[in-house]
């Protein structure tokens, strides 16, 4: 898995009515309201059953947050 994308709202006691609401988005701000919504609705058992498949499925997450701590500290003149 290449990013996390989806993983709040996967997260979320209203999965299904988010999803539906991020299909027409056309905006990428309108995605940060449904995103900001999931985690207000964040149930930790169904984060655990979907962290615990990735588990059984040896899903990995791919180090994408590394480069963009890397473009975070551009202007660092260490």
């Amino acid at each position: 898995m290449e990013q996390l994308q989806g993983i709040g709202i996967a997260c979320s006691s209203r999965e299904q009515k988010l999803m539906s609401e991020m299909t027409p988005i056309r905006l990428f701000r309108q995605k940060f309201v449904v995103e900001a919504e999931a985690f207000r609705s964040f149930d930790p058992a169904r984060c655990q059953a979907l962290l615990n498949q990735f588990v059984q499925n040896a899903t990995w997450q791919v180090p994408t947050l590394t480069v963009r701590r890397m473009w975070g500290r551009l202007d660092d003149g260490k």
